[in-house]
This record gives structure tokens, sequence and C-alpha cells, in this order.
């Protein structure tokens, strides 16, 4: 037995859709891998721009003392430095 017309489109209309949010959901799903991939690149930045802060304070501790930068004054400021101003 054969359906109606309108069964025919009801159910063309029903594949059409299951196809384009198959395909949305494709689409989404790889949008997400990719900002998954440049997340996990930015933190790996992060951790290098940390290693390379760290690398940077400790000579200019080897340097001038242990301390800290002031970072009103741009000035390196030792441990002495700072307990006076207290």
């Amino acid at each position: 037995m054969r359906i109606t017309e309108n069964e025919i489109e009801e159910v063309l209309k029903f594949s059409n859709e299951y196809v384009s949010l198959h395909s949305q959901i494709g689409k989404i799903e790889s949008e997400i891998r990719e900002l998954e991939n440049k997340a996990s690149n930015l933190i790996a930045r992060l951790e290098e721009c940390r290693d390379e802060e760290k690398t940077f304070m400790d000579a200019l501790s080897k340097k001038y003392g242990e301390g800290k930068i002031n970072l009103s004054t741009l000035n390196w400021e030792t441990k002495n430095d700072i307990y006076e101003n207290c």
C-alpha cells in the first residue's frame, strides 16, 4: 500500500532535518576540537611565559640581589628596601 503524497512529504522533511542536524552537530564538534587545540596551545604558551619570567626574575635577583620589581616605580626593590618602606 502506497502512502499519500502528504505522508511522503513528511518523511522527506524528517529525513532532510536529520541530515541537517547531523551536519550541524558535526560542524560544532569540529569547532569544539579546534577550540580545544587553541586552548591547549595557549596554556602551553602561558607555561612557557611563566618559565621565561622566572628565568628573567632569577637573573635580576642574581644581578641586584633578592627582591622584586615595584610595578608602580619600575624599580628593583631588595628585601631590605621593602622592609624599610613598611
